[in-house]
Order: C-alpha cells, then structure tokens, then sequence
C-alpha cells in the first residue's frame, strides 16, 4: 500500500495561527503600555481585557503548535475559532488578523484528513 500523501497545508495553518497568537501579544502588550502611560487611572479596569486577550493568545499559539504537528484537529480548530474572536480584540493589526484567522480557519477545515 502506498504511503498517504501530506499536504503542507497544516503547516500553512500552523504559522497563521503563531503569527496570530504573537499578533494578539503584540496588542496586549501595546494596549497596556498605552493605558498604563496615559490613563494610569484605568489600568486596573483593563486587567479584564488582558487576561481575555492574554488567555486567548496562548490558546492559538498552542493551536498553532498542534495544527503543525497534525494533532487534535478539534483542538486547533477551536484555536483558529478563538483567533477570529482574538483579531476582533486586537488593537494592532485587526483586519489583517481577521483575515488571516479566517484563512487559518479555512485551512484546518480542508485539512481534517490529515490529522491523527
């Protein structure tokens, strides 16, 4: 029997949803460092939003790791799902994170096959 042929398509996937994951750190961190220096009266109302946006960055790194390693697909499908909401969040970057989530998205779906 002949080998299955592995498309790089979760490979794809997997560095949409790292690149997501750093995006959505990116604007954590950007966010606080503006609310802490400008409005340092409301910087204890945003812990809030970081732990959202700090919890779902962590999330979609992870999916992004597993998409890769073609494990989980539940997994990472709730990650890619977990990016759109995170790019909806993010301050930086939000269109094109949003596209790139729903390309992630579209890439886990199509490539359900290949995962273990």
């Amino acid at each position: 029997m002949m080998p299955r042929f592995k498309s790089q398509t979760p490979i794809y996937a997997g560095v949409i949803l790292l690149v997501n994951g750093i995006m959505g750190i990116g604007s954590l961190l950007f966010v606080n460092l503006y609310v802490s220096v400008l409005f340092p009266q409301y910087a204890s109302e945003f812990a809030f939003y970081s732990a959202i946006v700090g919890g779902l960055s962590i999330f979609v790194l992870l999916g992004g790791a597993m998409t890769m390693t073609r494990k989980a697909w539940g997994l990472c499908l709730a990650a890619s799902i977990a990016g759109v909401i995170l790019s909806l969040f993010g301050v930086l970057c939000g269109v094109l994170g949003l596209m790139l989530s729903v390309t992630g998205v579209i890439f886990i779906i199509f490539a359900k096959k290949e995962f273990e």
